[in-house]
């Protein structure tokens, strides 16, 4: 993986990882998960307004089998209503309810002011990117959301469901190229790939701290994770020379080597879902560099 890959694949799972944790958090007072938060912002919507999980699985980027048991336990709170289907609601028709439909224009408000924030970075020609990008990831052949038919025009604003399908469909790629690959788990990967120097000739050192902020995680993960890549003999601690207490975390030889394999298959991926082209490779990092910093802002509004 070349230095500007590396930059690019680094700042679009961090850019979409956080709008996850972000999302996550503002659900957090509603009792749904974030999958069942989509189901129900699916069934709202007038083309899926009655649908069963073989349909929803499509659209939402997931398993069948997930969309089935995350309408399974919406309609255990009463917040959706299934019709037909096999014994269990497994391939049943479902629909919101009323009760639904409240709760979900109750969790819109916190989530869309959260977008509205991550995004507010873009100017008019990156906002429009991102956009097409997102348009895009739906129409990819393959896997078990095939061709999802986007209701708005490529370039055009995507409607919340669709959008966060876009980016779940990306960070589902990048968790399961890093579990096949090595085992990791998708921070555990975005750990190392942050640790990756972005030009020549560098080595990059990062604190506790640094990941922290970066990864958006608590300083005991840190501390765990770091343990558990340095045992796989991925990453380095040295001593920090400003800090008699601290230490700087590097990347081996082998870890440099992996995150670079990793890093390639994600590149590829990004480039087959988002249309990333080499004719216009800075202008999809400046995108990339731009949402970033809006989603750290949104998140540092509210943390």
């Amino acid at each position: 993986m070349n230095h500007a890959t590396a930059h690019t694949v680094t700042l679009w799972c961090a850019a979409f990882s956080k709008i996850e944790k972000g999302i996550e958090r503002r659900l957090s007072g509603t009792g749904c998960t974030m999958i069942q938060y989509r189901v129900l912002l699916q069934l709202a919507r007038p083309e899926t307004s009655q649908a069963r999980p073989s349909r929803l699985s499509r659209v939402l980027a997931v398993r069948p089998s997930v969309a089935g048991l995350a309408v399974e336990a919406l309609e255990a709170r009463g917040l959706v209503r299934t019709q037909g289907g096999s014994e269990g609601g497994r391939g049943a028709l479902a629909s919101a309810t009323q009760a639904g439909l409240r709760l979900l224009e109750g969790a819109n408000l916190p989530v869309e002011a959260f977008l509205s924030q991550a995004l507010s970075q873009l100017g008019p020609d990156e906002g429009r990117l991102l956009m097409e990008m997102m348009h895009d990831a739906l129409a990819v052949p393959g896997g078990v959301f095939l061709c999802v038919e986007c209701p708005v025009a490529r370039g055009e604003a995507l409607p919340l469901p669709y959008l966060l399908s876009s980016i779940v469909s990306f960070t589902q790629v990048v968790a399961t190229t890093a579990k096949n690959a090595a085992g990791l788990s998708l921070t555990e990967y975005r750990f190392l790939l942050e640790l990756l120097a972005k030009r020549r000739g560098v080595v990059k050192r990062l604190r506790a701290k640094d990941m922290t902020a970066l990864l958006r995680v608590t300083r005991s993960y840190v501390t765990t994770t770091a343990y558990k890549l340095e045992e796989r003999g991925l990453l380095v601690r040295d001593p920090d020379p400003d800090d008699a207490r601290g230490v700087l975390f590097g990347l081996t030889a082998a870890g440099e080597r992996l995150v670079g394999d990793i890093g390639d298959d994600v590149a590829a991926a990004f480039e087959g879902m988002f249309g990333m082209r080499p004719k216009n490779p800075e202008r999809v990092m400046r995108a990339g560099r731009l949402l970033l910093q809006g989603v750290d802002a949104a998140l540092e509004a509210t943390s």
